[in-house]
């Protein structure tokens, strides 16, 4: 890992985890939609929930 990388985390704060993160060099908007994705996807939230 380089010294100029970047992490995004999203933690649950009910649950106190991380349920999505993302590392990249660079930092952008993809940094965040990927963890956000990644939170989304591992929760799977119910239709409308």
């Amino acid at each position: 890992m380089a010294v100029s990388d970047n992490l995004a985390a999203v933690i649950d704060l009910f649950a106190r985890q991380v349920v999505g993160w993302s590392l990249q060099e660079r930092m952008h908007t993809g940094l965040l939609k990927d963890a956000l994705a990644m939170a989304w996807w591992r929760r799977r939230p119910p239709p409308g929930g």
